[in-house]
């Protein structure tokens, strides 16, 4: 999945909050504290949902092992004695509840409680409830499932109804085997928000001659997303194969976007609303849709059948099998059914139902169906082929890289209409529409950025991910770093325009840099495997820092020996399951082929120290230019200090002399081990020329020098600019200003080394300082020091679009665009008078053209439309908007709509009741956050003011944001997260806070504790460096 904007959530614990959870599956209704506090009260509850069932036993089982009965009001122990100071809770008639309330809660009292019911209207006459009572801030763990059941094969009847109901019904058969003696005779399953039909479930033992097991209790663990099938012993022990089957009835949640989901759309011509249904399994979201062991290490094949309405197709992993069979019940609906799937984890299976027209790849291109499912307005603009280009390219690519061909039959990509961000369902991909459906005519240098990318990152993942995968979450990088890393590779082999591995250091090493030095968000790579699965880190750490660290062990082991390590680890591991050392371990044995390490260095010594530990390295380099020696020593960052993290650091170095140094050598000679102190390199003497480390960046790490030596440098990008290579000069950038602004340089070091800047001509130095700029600009009061950074900046980009202005620049390639982009970016949000004035002037002449729904009746240069059209929408009046919205009404083009909605986000952003009204608007309400949308919110979030006044409606508003799903809200919160730096904003997060409603307290407190870090003296830019 590709990465947006999605964070790791800590228990940072900077607010102390008790608020009632409720729980529902249709079958029990559980409501408990969402923590509790030692000396208080409590209350928790467990009632049942159907109305021909009622309690007629009520126990409670607590974390002592006793078993207590509750009647009329009293709680009585194993004795019959009374129990003192706890209350029963089983009022009602008919009696459907079974609970207690505690007078005062005791340390011995924390823990694990069930109610345990005896009820009628049901033949499962035992049903449990897991009750979890703990302290604020203690984490709740055993969420992997035991391993004594194997899953061999699913197999799935869905019938997706979407209005008016939004719901699945469905059954479901899990064959695998089971090994009797362990567990006596309990069947775990995950489940989420998914009423199991209890009267519908089967357990069979046995293949030939099948045993069905008399089921004697159902628990239900709904904190845990569980259910928990209770057996009659079986007198044997040995491994068995099983079948569990039945019914359940599942949600179908319009709008959403996770689980089994509705979305939809207006037809361009009819401007109908069109439904849609699609799945976004990952990371454990398949529990939504079906019963399943949702975890990527218990893989199985699964054989689908989705019920069909009239009208509309299917699409799965698989081909299409046949349409011809009628639902029963259902006049309207046939059956698509899907051939058995190869072994594959749960989070990669999809389904997409849609009135999308299918575009394919000619045969005599591939040797397999490659599948465009788009929109029937968007198909006939040829929007579709783009993508009929560019994946049968990428695809080939990576089958001869990894030597190991597509391993499916065929290869679907569909845009679900509100999707954001990408999923590489394996054989079915689900992305953005403006990610692949293109629009050529209209496309910018940023829309091809945001988008063949992206489709290479999805398509890496067929092999990285979904034919090899991560064993569980915990170490989840080996699926989206080693992909993020390979999506540069994909993107090279079809757009080598994009220059990718200039793109890399900025769009990768700086933002993993910067990730790993926030405190409340940086955490080793590989991590704790007994988090709530929802909190695993999907962030900057687990894909930027982990492409990072690839690029950086490749450039150590050299290019062949890692391709060879790969080749080997994809075809030992393909349809399996690995860990860390199981990649190590092979581009170990590729090393020792080629005699690529030596010393008796190992890729699994070095790699450890940089996944186990969080962070990263500073080297210190102390250079003596007289007896031309530098000594280099590692640190850890400034928040680490006295951890004593230590690092196996590679080490290059060039001479700007000539002759002295190439930098262009990234294969390291030299390593600062985390056993020595101090490394000392023969750098020679020489006259004024300046010595750097790190050569391409291919280290994670920061370098930080003497003043003599960045002295030298600083004169030597001034005066020898080319003596420097370009990556070289991005690190020396962005390493100066966040050694300033951690107090470990002074300011005058960076504002002499960006002074050169107005010689800028490559992309990742320039790219890299305005990105750095406009980071400290975002902040709500800048230091004094950041402030004379920001002016010297300022007045040297200035000069460069002095000399350019906002034309399309000519003879420029795809990367020169993207940094006439940034230009213009950063000097309209520093409020050049100028810009601001030619933006106006340049918006009017668009609407002043006869044709302006037409490109060639926009005169604004395409590479930095999307900056000119919020500049003026936030300048400008109704006038400007209007004329917006009635573009957005006249265009099918994904990337042309996405530009638009930008722009009017940026409107919103004009005034209070501006805001005010584009928040009212239901259509925004719906996509209030999602990644698709934030394109809008995200505008409104990086403006100082509104991001203020977004806060207070969002507080003013508590029923319309409560009853966003959990993702949608705290996706909404983490690009608050990322700008919020004053301490009104956190007054408004704390206000926020006190709602008892709210269901992620410890993403609140992660929030909240970004704002308190960006408040203190020493912190530095955390802003997302992409672009807006």
């Amino acid at each position: 999945m590709r990465f947006f904007q999605t964070w790791i959530f800590c228990f940072v614990g900077l607010f102390t909050l008790s608020f009632s959870k409720q729980f529902d599956n249709g079958n029990v209704v559980v409501e408990k504290p969402g923590s509790v506090e030692i000396g208080s009260s409590t209350t928790f509850t467990c009632t049942l949902s159907r109305l021909e069932q009622e309690v007629t036993e009520c126990f409670i089982e607590t974390p002592r092992n006793e078993v207590w009965m509750v009647i009329d009001g009293q709680v009585l122990d194993d004795q019959s004695n009374v129990v003192q100071g706890v209350n029963g809770q089983d009022n009602g008639d008919p009696l459907r509840t079974c609970g207690i309330s505690i007078d005062v809660v005791q340390s011995a009292d924390l823990g694990q409680w069930k109610c345990s019911i005896q009820r009628s209207g049901s033949k499962i006459k035992t049903l449990k409830a897991v009750v979890e009572l703990k302290e604020e801030g203690t984490k709740l763990t055993g969420y992997r499932l035991p391993t004594h059941l194997t899953p061999e094969l699913y197999k799935l009847d869905l019938i997706p109804i979407m209005e008016p109901e939004f719901l699945t019904r469905g059954y479901f058969e899990m064959d695998g085997r089971v090994i009797i003696d362990q567990l006596d005779g309990h069947i775990f399953l995950n489940v989420f928000n998914t009423e199991m039909l209890e009267e519908s479930l089967i357990i069979t033992l046995g293949a030939q001659t099948s045993i069905t097991m008399e089921i004697l209790e159902i628990h239900y663990d709904l904190q845990r997303d569980l259910i928990i099938i209770k057996y009659a012993p079986y007198p044997a022990d040995a491994s068995y194969p099983i079948r569990v089957a039945g019914n359940f009835v599942s949600q179908l949640p319009y709008p959403s976007g996770s689980g089994f989901y509705t979305d939809s759309y207006k037809d361009s011509e009819s401007g109908e609303r069109i439904f849609v249904a699609a799945t976004q399994f990952q990371a454990v979201h398949a529990r939504k849709a079906f019963p399943n062991i949702d975890d990527p290490g218990r893989k199985a094949k699964f054989q689908v059948r989705l019920a069909t309405a009239s009208g509309k197709n299917a699409a799965s992993n698989m081909p299409v099998l046949r349409t011809d069979e009628p639902v029963q019940g259902y006049p309207d609906y046939t059956w698509y059914e899907f051939p058995e799937s190869p072994i594959m984890s749960s989070y990669t299976l999809a389904f997409f139902i849609s009135d999308f027209v299918v575009a394919t790849v000619p045969p005599s291109k591939v040797s397999y169906p490659i599948e465009i499912y788009a929109r029937q307005s968007r198909y006939n603009l040829g929007y579709t082929q783009g993508a009929e280009e560019f994946v049968p390219g990428i695809v080939e690519f990576y089958g001869s890289y990894f030597s190991v061909e597509f391993p499916l039959p065929k290869l679907s990509v569909a845009a679900p209409p509100s999707k954001g961000g990408a999923m590489e369902n394996w054989g079915m991909l689900l992305m953005a529409d403006f990610e692949f459906i293109l629009d050529q005519d209209y496309m910018g240098a940023k829309d091809w950025e945001d988008s063949i990318p992206v489709l290479a990152h999805e398509l890496s993942h067929q092999w990285t991910g979904n034919l090899v995968t991560c064993d569980y979450w915990n170490e989840l990088y080996l699926n989206e770093g080693l992909t993020e890393f390979f999506q540069y590779y994909g993107t090279d082999a079809v757009v080598p325009q994009l220059r990718n591995w200039d793109r890399f250091v900025r769009t990768e090493t700086f933002l993993g840099l910067r990730e790993g030095e926030l405190p409340t968000s940086s955490h080793p790579i590989i991590q704790d495997p007994d988090l709530e699965p929802s909190l695993y880190a999907f962030d900057g750490t687990t894909y930027r820092k982990g492409s990072s660290l690839f690029r950086m062990i490749e450039s150590v082991l050299g290019k062949n020996t890692f391709k060879k390590g790969l080749q080997n680890y994809m075809k030992a591991h393909q349809f399996g399951n690995t860990k860390s050392d199981d990649l190590w371990d092979m581009l170990d044995g590729a090393a020792s082929e080629d005699g690529s390490l030596t010393g008796g260095i190992t890729v699994k010594e070095v790699m450890h120290t940089w996944t186990l530990q969080r962070g990263h390295p500073i080297v210190n380099v102390a250079t003596d230019f007289t007896s031309g020696m530098a000594t280099l020593e590692q640190t850890e960052l400034p928040m680490d200090v006295g951890k004593n993290y230590k690092w196996w650091v590679p080490i290059t170095f060039g001479r700007t002399r000539p002759g002295s140094g190439n930098f262009n050598q990234t294969k390291n000679g030299l390593w600062l081990s985390p056993d020595e102190p101090a490394l000392q390199i023969d750098m020679g003497t020489d006259d004024d020329s300046c010595f750097i480390i790190n050569n391409q960046y291919t280290g994670v790490f920061r370098a930080n020098y003497d003043d003599e030596n960045w002295l030298r440098i600083s004169e030597t990008l001034l005066n020898n600019l080319e003596a420097i290579p370009p990556l070289n000069r991005a690190q020396l950038i962005h390493d100066s200003i966040f050694l300033a602004q951690q107090g470990l340089v002074d300011y005058s070091i960076p504002i002499q080394i960006t002074d050169y800047l107005s010689q800028e001509t490559e992309y990742a130095p320039f790219q890299t300082a305005v990105a750095l700029l406009e980071t400290i600009m975002l902040k709500s009061a800048p230091k004094a020091d950041e402030a004379e950074l920001i002016e010297s900046m300022y007045t040297s980009i200035k000069r460069i679009y002095d000399r350019l202005g906002l034309g399309e620049q000519p003879n420029v390639d795809l990367l020169g665009h993207l940094q006439h982009r940034a230009l213009v970016q950063a000097l309209i949000n520093y409020g050049d008078s100028d810009v601001l004035e030619d933006v106006q002037n340049a918006f009017q002449a668009w609407m002043d053209s006869s044709t302006p729904d037409e490109v060639a009746g926009n005169p604004i240069n395409r590479h930095i439309r999307s900056p000119i059209y919020c500049s003026a929408l936030r300048q400008g009046g109704l006038d400007e908007v209007r004329f917006i919205e009635d573009r957005k009404a006249n265009t099918v083009s994904p990337q042309a709509t996405r530009d638009l909605n930008r722009a009017l986000g940026c409107a919103a952003t004009r005034s209070d009741d501006a805001l005010e009204q584009f928040l009212q608007d239901p259509a925004n309400q719906v996509s209030f956050g999602s990644t698709l949308e934030s394109s809008q919110t995200e505008f409104i979030f990086k403006d100082k003011n509104t991001r203020k006044i977004l806060m207070k409606w969002i507080l003013r508003h508590q029923n319309m944001i409560e009853s966003l799903s959990d993702e949608i809200f705290s996706q909404t919160l983490n690009i608050y997260s990322e700008f919020a730096d004053s301490q009104e904003e956190l007054n408004h997060l704390q206000e926020i806070m006190k709602w008892q409603t709210v269901p992620s307290v410890e993403r609140l407190n992660m929030v909240a504790s970004n704002i308190q870090h960006r408040m203190s003296p020493g912190s530095h830019p955390e802003a997302s460096m992409t672009e807006k």
